[in-house]
Parts: C-alpha cells; sequence; structure tokens
C-alpha cells in the first residue's frame, strides 16, 4: 500500500510541477503566433491600402480615355486634311 502511495503521490508531483512549464510554453507560442498575426494584419492593410490606390487611378484613366481617344481622332481629320495620314 505504502508503494502505491508513493506512485500516486510522485505521478501528482511531477503533473503539478509540470503543468506550469507547459502552459507557459503554450502561452509564450501563442504570444509569438499573435504577434505574426499583427504583423500580418497590418501588411494586408497596407496591401489593401495600396490597391484601393491604384483603382482610383485606373478609374481616372478610364474616365480620361474618352477624352484622349476624342482628341486623337481630331488629331488624326486634321493630319488626313493636311494630307499628312497619320500624323
Amino acid at each position: 500500500m505504502n508503494r502505491w502511495l508513493w506512485v500516486a503521490v510522485s505521478g501528482v508531483l511531477v503533473a503539478a510541477l509540470w503543468a506550469p512549464v507547459a502552459g507557459a510554453q503554450d502561452v509564450q507560442q501563442d504570444q509569438r503566433d499573435l504577434r505574426r498575426d499583427n504583423r500580418d494584419i497590418r501588411q494586408d492593410r497596407r496591401n489593401v491600402y495600396r490597391q484601393a490606390k491604384d483603382l482610383q487611378q485606373d478609374r481616372r484613366d478610364v474616365r480620361n480615355d474618352p477624352r484622349n481617344l476624342t482628341a486623337d481622332r481630331a488629331t488624326l481629320r486634321q493630319a488626313e486634311k493636311a494630307g499628312r495620314p497619320g500624323k
């Protein structure tokens, strides 16, 4: 009986001493994961901001395309009237 009691107490002590160490490792890993996730989120936000700026520029370019096309057609017509095809 005394031997089983000794084994049981030893098991409880090992579990009591090992559990906080294992938990501390989990906490440290969780903190590293959170830092990495936060870096990823910041990078994603920067990427979204850049893409939004690119989209705005693309929309401006699309709005200006018909104006540029109209000006190019007028220049081409003037060149054709002057006998210089293609400018």
